[in-house]
């Protein structure tokens, strides 16, 4: 889920005993790559800053294609872990996305 001034838009669940965002270090610590940490980190960048509007851009909206590439990217990383994406009616598990 993006949030303005996060370095990586992932979240501890509500299932989790942690919460919060998960931090770079702990994403490292479970085993995602570092060239997916750093796509992550591209993607909260882009959506924290449009020089237009100061809004989002579109692929960098949950649920556009690009999000849903680097969420399955992460499922297939974090095995072990179940990965949702933010919608306006709360998580929604990734394999629940088309694109």
């Amino acid at each position: 889920m993006p949030e303005h001034g996060v370095d990586v838009p992932v979240w501890h669940g509500p299932d989790s005993e942690e919460s919060g965002n998960v931090s770079a270090a702990e994403l490292a610590a479970l085993g995602v790559s570092l060239p997916l940490v750093e796509r992550l980190r591209a993607w909260a960048e882009g959506w924290d800053h449009d020089p237009v509007t100061g809004s989002p851009l579109g692929q960098f909206r949950p649920g556009s294609p690009l999000t849903v590439r680097l969420a399955r990217h992460l499922q297939s990383e974090l095995t072990g872990h179940r990965i949702h994406l933010h919608t306006g009616d709360g998580p929604r598990p990734v394999e629940e996305w088309a694109g």
